[in-house]
């Protein structure tokens, strides 16, 4: 009996700097109002500009009043700055996913078990050029992500379209930066 107590104390205290880490994580977009947080749902290439710059600004300033409240080394803030950024974007993909039932399920459980070294290499060139403002179809897209896309697609037995690889490649994008940035500010 007494085992299973200082067990359970043991597993609840291993679970609570997590607890706590997710609450700073959120604390950016918990403070935005709704019709901020709806702009930045939006992909980035359908936002109106002027509403991206005030929502995004609104973002930043919620960003810098957590991390002072917190007291964030600089890396975490800028871990929360682009979980804030694209978690907004991921769960309207989520939400609006232009795949069927199935398909979205098969895509979910091929990128649960996607490795995530190969995840990064593909993709993190291709958001911090993105990010960066180069984007468009002059970009060159690395062998290394084209391998990925492909390989990911064909696992999940989605096929080919504009509208789907379009989608593909924002859900991709969205979740890598969105679980890859928790991960680094939980370990923070």
């Amino acid at each position: 009996m007494f085992g299973r107590i200082i067990l359970a104390g043991v597993l609840a205290m291993s679970f609570a700097p997590a607890a706590q880490a997710a609450e700073g994580l959120d604390c950016a977009l918990n403070a935005l109002s709704t019709e901020n947080r709806a702009v930045l749902e939006l992909d980035f290439s359908a936002r109106n500009q002027a509403d991206s710059e005030r929502a995004t600004s609104a973002l930043f300033q919620a960003v810098s009043d957590c991390a002072d409240q917190h007291h964030w080394s600089p890396e975490a803030t800028e871990d929360v700055t682009y979980f804030s950024l694209f978690k907004p974007v991921f769960d309207n993909l989520v939400t609006h996913s232009p795949l069927s039932a199935s398909q979205m399920s098969r895509l979910v459980r091929t990128v649960d078990i996607a490795d995530r070294a190969d995840m990064a290499a593909a993709l993190d060139p291709l958001i911090a050029r993105g990010m960066g403002g180069e984007s468009g179809e002059d970009a060159v897209v690395p062998p290394a992500s084209v391998r990925f896309f492909v390989q990911v697609t064909l696992r999940a037995a989605i096929p080919m379209n504009e509208v789907n690889q379009e989608y593909i490649g924002a859900y991709l994008a969205a979740r890598h930066v969105t679980e890859s940035r928790a991960l680094s500010f939980a370990s923070r």
